[in-house]
């Protein structure tokens, strides 16, 4: 019951937003930035939409495929950020704005996962050819 509360407030505060810089800047400037952060919005999608599908499938036919590998990757910050630039407003835009930051400014954090197939060994050369 409270998420759709919720939706609607930010679609009010959203609205909000849109029309008060609108009266501060004009109808034309706002529109275009409406348009021009829908069309980064999309291309985001495809870019991260592929990423993420190539991974998925190479850790599932890899057996590894988790929920919370998923979570982890940093694709999933251009796939948020792609929905949110898509909405038309202010606020979210400016949400996806952050997240591209994230995306490009975050270093990779994943460690390879642990090879359980390995087998340790110590060994010693002996040197027959003296």
């Amino acid at each position: 019951m409270i998420v759709p509360f919720l939706v609607f407030i930010f679609a009010c505060l959203e609205l909000f937003a849109l029309i008060e810089i609108g009266q501060l800047i004009g109808p034309g400037p706002i529109l275009g930035e409406i348009l021009l952060t829908g069309v980064v919005g999309v291309i985001l999608l495809q870019i991260a939409f592929g990423r993420a599908i190539a991974g998925m499938i190479v850790q599932l036919f890899a057996g590894r495929f988790t929920l919370r590998d998923l979570l982890r990757r940093r694709e999933l910050l251009l796939l948020l950020s792609g929905v949110l630039l898509l909405l038309p407003g202010i606020i979210s835009d400016i949400g996806g704005l952050i997240l591209i930051g994230r995306y490009l400014f975050s270093r990779s954090r994943r460690t390879p996962p642990p090879v359980e197939d390995v087998i340790d060994v110590e060994y010693e050369v002996h040197d027959e050819h003296r």
